[in-house]
């Protein structure tokens, strides 16, 4: 073999061991999920190449990302072995930051995607990484707040539902002496016109009663 092909021939075997490459698309919820470097805890190897593209489960969340544990290749640059966050939902999206050693950082995207990069070199492996992901309400998303005009609306409106029902059954109860299984098959007739009708017959009952133990005790 000549020289210039044995150099022909290294070079494409560079290049070959170069394109070790892996993918891994995840969703991002509220519950942390965890991502790790290959072989996680043992050395990741040379010449390897892996991304993940994390997206979040609504358009109004943002994902966070914390290395909770590092052990890869130190250089103050992070030229040789690194990882390097993007926001977006590709390696060609903006960079976040990039590091390695013993770093630990946080990181949130600004939208619904992030892209993790771990790239390493021929020399030097170390234990690599563990990451901990998960998404959170963006800054400008408000949240209903629970004492709204809305929810104070519909509270009124049930408790004079309540207390018409509520009304309804004891006036019935009072009048007709109807037992617990007799309010069940009367059902829930709570309007306001109803309740008043019931009301004013049994004040009339109630006088009628008065009058015939006027006239027995008359006639007594």
């Amino acid at each position: 073999m000549g020289l210039w092909a044995r150099h022909i021939y290294f070079a494409l075997a560079g290049v070959a061991a170069a394109e070790v490459y892996k993918h891994t698309s995840l969703l991002a919820g509220p519950a942390p999920g965890y991502i790790t470097s290959p072989s996680w805890p043992v050395n990741y190897p040379h010449n390897h190449l892996e991304t993940w593209t994390l997206t979040a489960i609504h358009p109004i969340y943002v994902i966070v990302v914390q290395a909770v544990a590092t052990h890869i290749e130190q250089d103050p640059a992070c030229r040789w072995d690194y990882v390097q966050v993007h926001d977006g939902p590709s390696t060609l999206s903006p960079p976040l930051g990039r590091f390695c050693g013993f770093s630990r950082p946080t990181l949130s995207s600004s939208g619904n995607n992030l892209t993790i990069l771990f790239t390493t070199d021929d020399t030097r492996n170390y234990a690599g990484f563990k990451i901990k992901y998960w998404c959170s309400l963006r800054p400008d998303v408000i949240v209903k707040e629970p004492n709204s005009h809305t929810d104070n609306v519909i509270a009124v409106v049930l408790a004079t539902i309540m207390f018409f029902t509520v009304s309804y059954f004891v006036i019935i109860s009072t009048c007709r002496g109807s037992t617990r299984r007799e309010w069940l098959t009367t059902g829930f007739r709570f309007s306001q016109e109803k309740v008043s009708d019931d009301y004013h017959q049994c004040m009339n009952l109630m006088e009628l009663r008065k009058d015939d133990t006027r006239m027995t005790e008359t006639e007594a």
